[in-house]
């Protein structure tokens, strides 16, 4: 077959293949519209002590305290990853937030944090959430239920240089996928299912003719 009776099979074909083009491009926009509205936050949180240990060995122990920073920062990013650390975690939201009460009522897509150590000190934490309200109110939970966690460690050994988590506000953004990017993808797979489309109702034209 030469490339002109390939394009004279397209031409035969050229409504099939425009319908499905334009039915995908469709579909990605109503895709678009009726996602639900959310935003992908990002917290930054920073390890250090509740009080300063003096010691002669202030280079040594500098470096050691360093050292210890780094391990409990991964202790921090493991316990987010715990079903029953990010339960928690939302159990803090207020019950009369109708954000929380659907939260509790099991949007997996939410109940959900991927935590990565950045440097010694530092933690970023990455989740989703309706809107900006929430993902505040999220950030303070999360805040809240480490600290308690670090609390319950240190509950018998009672250091006066012991660790705690801080945090700044969630920088936000929106979690949907782009209309440009969106219109893209839809056209992109458009096309590429337009042209098997074509070929399958040329192949059976083809048969019915022989017949």
């Amino acid at each position: 077959m030469e490339f002109k009776d390939i394009i004279a099979i397209f031409r035969s074909h050229a409504r099939a293949f425009v319908v499905t083009v334009l039915v995908c491009v469709a579909l990605g926009v109503l895709f678009r519209f009726v996602q639900k509205d959310f935003v992908v936050s990002n917290l930054t949180l920073n390890v250090t002590r509740t009080g300063a240990e003096e010691t002669t060995d202030y280079q040594y122990h500098d470096f050691y305290r360093l050292q210890a920073d780094e391990r409990f920062a991964d202790t921090v990013v493991r316990w987010l990853s715990s079903p029953r650390v990010v339960a928690d975690i939302y159990s803090w939201i207020s019950s009369d937030s109708q954000d929380a009460e659907r939260l509790h009522m099991g949007d997996e897509r939410f109940r959900a944090f991927k935590a990565e150590r950045l440097s010694s000190q530092m933690i970023q934490v990455t989740y989703k959430a309706s809107g900006t309200t929430e993902a505040r109110a999220i950030a303070r939970s999360l805040i809240k239920q480490v600290n308690e966690e670090i609390a319950t460690l240190n509950k018998d050994q009672q250091e006066a240089s012991w660790f705690v988590v801080v945090g700044d506000e969630p920088v936000t953004s929106d979690g949907k996928i782009s209309l440009t990017v969106t219109i893209a993808i839809a056209l992109a797979l458009g096309i590429f299912l337009a042209f098997w489309v074509v070929l399958v109702r040329h192949y059976f034209s083809s048969v019915r003719k022989e017949n």
